[in-house]
């Protein structure tokens, strides 16, 4: 793959991993994680996805954080997933980083 079509596509991952972000903290004022999901479970899918193409070491996470936006619906404990799935947005953009 290209120098600057890996930047590029990384830079896109960043940008979905900062909406994913915004999503979940969306998602913790109560009842709004239900609107909000509609873009978090498309956009965490599309993130494993660019993880799988760019190989930039964030594989692992990228499915972490699937995992996170299915556990999120579970009443009350959902929060707690959450708050985990932005650590590991935040990881991750820090590992985009890092590989561009």
């Amino acid at each position: 793959m290209n120098r600057d079509t890996a930047r590029l596509l990384g830079a896109i991952q960043i940008i979905i991993e900062i909406a994913i972000i915004i999503g979940f903290v969306f998602a913790l004022i109560p009842f709004l994680y239900l609107w909000s999901s509609g873009w978090v479970f498309p956009l965490v899918i599309i993130s494993f996805i660019f993880s799988l193409f760019l190989k930039n070491d964030t594989m692992f996470s990228t499915g972490l954080n699937i995992l996170m936006a299915v556990l999120s619906f579970i009443p009350i404990v959902g929060y707690l997933f959450r708050i985990v799935a932005i650590i590991v947005s935040l990881y991750n953009i820090s590992k985009i980083r890092r590989a561009m």
